[in-house]
């Protein structure tokens, strides 16, 4: 720039004409000005620069803290992932386990009543054959006794049709006692055959139930026999029952049932692990009558409960 201002001024020596070198002057005086302008238009874009720098420095800070944290998140999500996954594959191993066990029992039990249904029927027809027997009979018999008119034939054919009579209503009351009998037991035949099984789970919390743990999440209730509000199983029919109870553990190492059967502690229950909230199992196989009630309850110093905690039961 004052090397073009030197050489406007050497020329215009030369030139002898003002008038050019003062409007030359001028342009060049106005070209240094928007120089400056310029030059500090960059300085404040600059100090802008810095400014947005030490902002994104920040930022990115941030989120390299964030960045760490989720990847704790991740970590911590992707155990219990696992961890639930395999919960999840051992219930489905068990569920798979209950419900081919109670089809077995199912289809045995269909199959024992159509058996007892087809030997009801043949012993009914029989016994229906033989009443329709005994019946033309009569009829016969007093038919014989209206066109005979001696008296002594008479009587003889009344005596022989009241005891007759008197046989039937004897084999007709006979016949209604078999198929009331019959029909008692293929009713009960029927109740023993329905399915029993429940599944319920537990809610978060870690206080003693030590008059007995309630499960308000029923995921199964097959027969209804489960009471969510008090946690009580009542068995609707005789049979064979087993029950399993899934919790976690606190540090101790007692060898306990949770299992009460009508107010007694029943089986017993080996916890493996013994470390503070390790997931433990205990099984009962126990021969129920009617109406007997199986419930769980806590032992002094364990378990505690939380939404993972199960207790199930079904009959075999």
């Amino acid at each position: 720039m004052f090397l073009a201002l030197f050489l406007v001024l050497f020329f215009g020596q030369f030139s002898g004409s003002l008038t050019q070198d003062t409007q030359m002057l001028t342009f060049l005086l106005n070209e240094m000005t928007n120089y400056r302008t310029e030059i500090n238009s960059l300085k404040a874009d600059l100090k802008t620069l810095g400014l947005d720098i030490a902002t994104l420095k920040t930022t990115n800070a941030g989120l390299v803290q964030q960045n760490a944290l989720l990847n704790t998140t991740v970590a911590g999500l992707k155990t219990k992932n696992e961890h639930l996954e395999k919960q999840l594959m051992n219930n489905i191993s068990r569920l798979e386990s209950d419900i081919v066990t109670v089809d077995k029992s199912t289809n045995t039990s269909v199959l024992f009543i159509q058996f007892e249904l087809q030997l009801f029927q043949k012993r009914f027809e029989g016994s229906l054959k033989n009443v329709s027997l005994d019946v033309e009979y009569l009829k016969r018999l007093f038919n014989n006794a209206t066109n005979t008119h001696a008296g002594c034939c008479t009587s003889a054919h009344a005596i022989a049709s009241n005891k007759s009579l008197s046989d039937l209503v004897v084999r007709v009351n006979n016949l209604q006692s078999t198929l009331n009998m019959t029909s008692t037991s293929v009713d009960q035949i029927v109740a023993q055959s329905k399915d029993v099984a429940f599944s319920v789970m537990g809610a978060s919390g870690s206080q003693f139930q030590l008059s007995g743990i309630v499960f308000p999440k029923v995921t199964t209730n097959v027969g209804g026999a489960y009471n969510a509000s008090t946690g009580i199983f009542t068995a609707p029919t005789q049979g064979v029952y087993i029950f399993s109870l899934s919790d976690l553990s606190i540090n101790n190492n007692t060898v306990a049932t949770p299992f009460v059967l009508n107010g007694k502690r029943v089986g017993g229950c080996t916890k493996d692990n013994y470390s503070v909230g390790a997931l433990f199992s205990c099984q009962a196989i126990l021969v129920l009558n009617v109406g007997d009630q199986v419930k769980t309850k806590d032992f002094y110093d364990g378990p505690f409960h939380c939404s993972t905690s199960e207790f199930m039961g079904w009959k075999l």
